[in-house]
C-alpha cells in the first residue's frame, strides 16, 4: 500500500445505512447500485474468504476499495488493491475477485463519452488524490435525497486521475513520440477552442495524415474523440461545480451553444444539462 493510502485509508467511512439498497445480490456480494447521468456506481460487501466465479464486465470500470484488501486475477496476472488505490478494469477483461478478509468496494462505470482515454489495460492507480476522492464519493452515497447528492464531481475527478495515469504508464509501454505527448497536452488545455488538425500537424512538424494515424495508435482514440471527451468532462464538472448558466457552461466547455451541449448530453448520457445540475437524474435502479 502506498504511503498516501496508509495515512488516510482508515478515515474512509463504511457504507452503513438504516436500510439497505433494494437490489441485494448475495451471489456477487453486491448490496446496491446507483445510476446517475454518465455513471453507474455499484457497492459490494465481501465476506472473508469470498472468491467470485470467472467473469467479465460489459462496460469498463474503476474498482475503488473502501476497506480490506481485494485481489483480482486474470490473464493480466494478479493485482492487489487497498483503500486509497483504484484499479482500471477494461470491458471484457475476464477475471476472478478474492477477499482474504472482509472487504468493501465501489465499482464506478462511466458512460462511453466519459471513459478515460486510453482505457486499455488493468492497472493500479496509487496516488494520494485517489483516497480523498474515493472518500468523498463514498460519503455522498450515504445521502438519502437527490438534493443531497454530489457524487458527480468525485466521479469526474477519479476518471481524470485514471486517464492521467494511463497516459503516463502508456508512455513506458508504447513508443510515444514527444510531439504526440505535446499534442495531447495541448488538446487537454485548449479543448474549448481546439486547434485544427492542420495547425497541430504544422506545430508537430508532420503531415496531417501521420499525426492522425500516430495519435490514434499511441493514445488510443482519434484526435476528434479525444477533444470531445475533454469537452464532455469539462461540461459535467462545470454543471456540478460552478454557478455558470447552462449557456455559459456550453461556451466554456467548447460547445457552439446551449443547444449543441444539450444534444451531446442527450445523445451521450441520456439526460439534459439541467437534470445533471439539479440532481433529478439520480435514481436507484431496482
Amino acid at each position: 500500500m502506498h504511503e498516501g493510502a496508509r495515512d488516510i485509508s482508515h478515515r474512509i467511512p463504511p457504507l452503513e445505512r438504516a436500510t439497505p439498497y433494494p437490489d441485494i445480490d448475495p451471489e456477487c456480494g453486491r448490496i446496491g447500485r446507483v445510476q446517475l447521468s454518465g455513471f453507474t456506481v455499484s457497492e459490494f460487501s465481501l465476506g472473508g474468504g469470498y472468491r467470485s466465479k470467472r467473469h467479465a464486465h460489459e462496460f469498463p470500470g474503476l474498482v475503488l476499495p473502501l476497506s480490506g484488501t481485494l485481489a483480482l486475477s486474470g490473464s493480466f496476472g494478479v493485482q492487489t488493491i487497498h483503500p486509497g488505490q483504484m484499479l482500471t478494469l477494461p470491458a471484457g477483461a475476464t477475471h476472478t475477485e478474492h477477499a482474504a478478509g472482509a472487504a468493501a468496494c465501489l465499482l464506478l462505470e462511466p458512460a462511453a463519452e466519459l471513459q478515460p482515454c486510453p482505457f486499455d489495460g488493468v492497472r493500479v492507480v496509487a496516488v494520494p488524490a485517489v483516497a480523498k476522492a474515493t472518500r468523498r464519493l463514498s460519503t455522498s452515497l450515504l445521502c438519502t435525497s437527490a438534493a443531497d447528492w454530489e457524487p458527480g464531481y468525485e466521479a469526474v475527478e477519479l476518471l481524470a486521475l485514471a486517464s492521467d495515469t494511463a497516459d503516463r504508464q502508456s508512455r513506458g509501454r508504447t513508443i510515444m513520440a514527444p510531439w504526440v505527448r505535446r499534442t495531447a497536452e495541448r488538446l487537454r488545455e485548449e479543448y474549448s477552442h481546439p486547434p485544427s488538425l492542420a495547425e497541430l500537424a504544422r506545430d508537430a512538424g508532420v503531415s496531417r495524415e501521420h499525426l492522425a494515424r500516430e495519435f490514434r495508435r499511441t493514445v488510443g482514440v482519434t484526435v476528434g474523440d479525444y477533444v470531445r471527451r475533454q469537452q464532455m468532462l469539462a461540461a459535467v464538472h462545470l454543471l456540478l461545480n460552478s454557478g455558470l448558466s447552462i449557456s455559459q457552461v456550453a461556451l466554456a466547455a467548447g460547445f457552439t451553444d446551449e443547444s449543441h451541449l444539450c444534444r451531446r448530453v442527450r445523445r451521450s448520457l441520456g439526460t439534459t444539462p439541467g437534470r445533471i445540475r439539479s440532481g433529478r437524474e439520480i435514481r436507484i435502479r431496482l
